[in-house]
């Protein structure tokens, strides 16, 4: 991602750091793909109930969909659309990611009402959809697999009732049929990638940047951490003490 890297960790990881502050572009929707991506989560996951639609937006329009709890579903699934309006700058190699789009799950208790969301400690999630899904558009650089954001430098906690203070970008699990539901073919010119945004802590942070994303997911595949976003869930890469008892 970006030009030139600040730092490279010890796995070899590219870091990058973005300080500046874009000027402003008028988005252009000609090139929309919010309908095939609205139909393609009603046939995976279910249907948008709700939709929050941006009022003053930059580089792209971002719109947020929300998939309420069902008899399958005991948690709102919120998706982007917006994003995929303009390709990403993606590196050599990479020419099949140019096109995305981002999810994440919230506990059926999590307040979403247009009401409940002016309190920022209901709408960080969605704030970081908005953010992530702009970033890329705003800075001339990608978002994909393993990708990860801190919450400022250093990383501070989304919110005061949790420690979880960056995001990565994984695939989706919750889908039955995952190999069919994490890429749309919306024509020949246009294949979209859904990506899980998931909060982590600043430990899995650095393990993953030290060793890789999969080496993260399978720690988190051994602890039943998916994109359902659980505030105090277990922090998979934080020491524990040993207590010894006589």
């Amino acid at each position: 991602m970006g030009n030139e890297p600040e730092r490279y960790t010890k796995s070899g990881q590219p870091v990058y750091k973005y300080d500046t502050t874009p000027e402003y572009q008028k988005p252009n929707s000609c090139n929309s793909a919010m309908e095939e991506i609205v139909k393609h989560f009603e046939k995976h996951i279910g249907t948008a109930k709700n939709t929050y639609h941006e009022i003053v937006s930059n580089f792209v329009h971002i719109d947020i969909h929300i998939i309420p709890p069902d008899g399958t579903r005991d948690y709102y699934t919120l998706f982007t659309t917006g994003m995929s309006d303009l390709r990403m700058s993606v590196p050599d190699g990479a020419e099949d990611f140019k096109n995305a789009e981002l999810m994440i799950c919230l506990p059926k208790s999590w307040p979403v009402s247009e009401k409940d969301l002016k309190d920022e400690r209901n709408y960080w999630p969605i704030r970081w959809l908005k953010m992530l899904a702009r970033f890329p558009h705003e800075y001339n650089t990608w978002l994909g697999f393993g990708h990860t954001m801190p919450n400022g430098d250093p990383a501070k906690p989304f919110n005061s009732n949790t420690r979880l203070c960056c995001m990565m970008l994984s695939t989706p699990t919750i889908a039955e049929n995952i190999d069919e539901f994490k890429r749309l073919d919306v024509n020949y010119y246009k294949q979209i990638n859904f990506y899980s945004v998931l909060p982590v802590y600043k430990e899995e942070m650095n393990f993953k940047l030290d060793n890789s994303a999969e080496d993260l997911i399978v720690k988190f595949k051994e602890n039943n951490i998916n994109e359902i976003l659980n505030l105090d869930r277990i922090n998979v890469c934080e020491r524990r003490k040993r207590f010894l008892f006589f």
